[in-house]
């Protein structure tokens, strides 16, 4: 799959933008990787027609980064190490969820 379609080369796009964020950041990784997702989200609404601007679509790009962030929280993690915690047979007779 290539990064270029109607001229535009997305991977340097996408490149200047974190540059950018991270100075704006001063180099805090989370802030700038929260600002260029909201970045994205804006574009991608616009260029679909919507106005991001508006009343019902303006907290949208705040809360599609802090989905896209929850979705691949655990991506970090090592999963032999979830699957390992054990609990005692005592008091649990459904299942149990880790959040």
């Amino acid at each position: 799959m290539t990064a270029k379609a109607a001229g535009i080369d997305y991977r340097a796009v996408f490149h200047e933008l974190m540059n950018d964020a991270l100075v704006q950041a001063g180099g805090d990784m989370d802030q700038a990787i929260r600002q260029v997702t909201e970045c994205a989200t804006y574009v991608m609404l616009a260029a679909l027609g919507e106005d991001p601007d508006r009343a019902g679509l303006r907290n949208t790009p705040a809360r599609v980064s802090r989905m896209w962030r929850e979705l691949l929280a655990g991506r970090h993690q090592d999963p032999a190490k979830i699957l390992s915690i054990h609990f005692a047979q005592d008091g649990y007779d459904e299942m149990i969820l880790l959040n």
